[in-house]
């Protein structure tokens, strides 16, 4: 699923670069992708969270996996409010709120590239977490 979500942000990235769309373009290229992407990230990262969890909600932070998968269901939820303001309005071919943009991609990134540094000392524990 994170696979899917990766190409639908790469198709996004690739479109975004390109100037002259119209507002329409726009929705059907980037932002319609985006927001399917962000779709998809949050599935896989639900999807991990039960794995971790074994159930709705858990609190565990001495265990390494349970804090990897609560970033990445952070970062999947900020790139989701990022993607739904991103979306151009049409009247005045602007992003709904580029503030919200800006910080949920940041916030997004932050999570996964903290997570991916935790993968790390991750990878060399017993698996009885």
């Amino acid at each position: 699923m994170q696979f899917v979500g990766t190409l639908f942000f790469n198709a996004t990235t690739f479109h975004a670069l390109s100037v002259n769309l119209s507002v329409s373009q726009l929705d059907r290229l980037v932002w319609a992708p985006d927001a399917f992407g962000s779709v998809c990230f949050l599935v896989a990262s639900g999807l991990a969270w039960f794995e971790v969890c074994r159930a709705f909600a858990c609190w565990r932070l001495h265990s390494l996996s349970w804090r990897i998968t609560a970033l990445n269901l952070v970062g999947s939820v900020a790139f989701g409010v990022s993607a739904v303001a991103s979306y151009v309005v049409p009247t005045t071919g602007l992003p709904r709120n580029i503030i919200l943009v800006n910080l949920g991609t940041f916030v997004g990134a932050l999570c996964f590239f903290v997570g991916a540094v935790l993968l790390l000392p991750e990878r060399t524990q017993s698996d009885s977490d």
